[in-house]
């Protein structure tokens, strides 16, 4: 039934949204009121309303095992360094920090690589991120003597 002049909630501007309550074939109507109260015909528009299922927000930060260094004490310069990601979508990125200096980055769910390092105490850090831009992160303190 076409609103008349008179009836409440015309507004000067069109909504910019709509809300169906359902899902189905629906049919919108528009009209328009001029300075005189004059109410044009209707025009409908149809639209089909479906429901998606979408996946819940992905709140969940990766998982980091560090493998090795196995020992906070290491001999030598080179040292091995090797740390698995996983993650309940997918791991994007992993970072290796040594000393706060980033030393890699790989796309890949896994490091090992070996870095060179100074006599003295250092920081390792693992940094994992998922698709959803969780971060994880995982350190180790090592110190070599010789």
């Amino acid at each position: 039934m076409a609103p008349t002049a008179d009836t409440s909630g015309w507004s000067a501007t069109a909504p910019a949204t709509f809300t169906f309550s359902s899902a189905g074939s629906k049919t919108a109507y528009a009209w328009a009121k001029d300075s005189a109260g004059n109410v044009s015909a209707a025009r409908t528009a149809t639209v089909v309303i479906t429901t998606i299922n979408l996946p819940l927000e992905d709140v969940t930060p990766p998982t980091i095992t560090f493998i090795s260094p196995s020992s906070k004490y290491v001999y030598g310069s080179n040292i091995g360094i090797k740390a698995n990601s996983a993650d309940n979508v997918a791991v994007t990125k992993m970072e290796l920090y040594v000393d706060g200096k980033l030393q890699l980055t790989t796309s890949a769910s896994a490091i090992n690589t070996k870095v060179s390092i100074t006599k003295g105490v250092h920081e390792i850090v693992v940094k994992s991120y998922d698709a959803a831009n969780n971060v994880a992160s995982s350190s180790k303190t090592v110190n070599r003597f010789f």
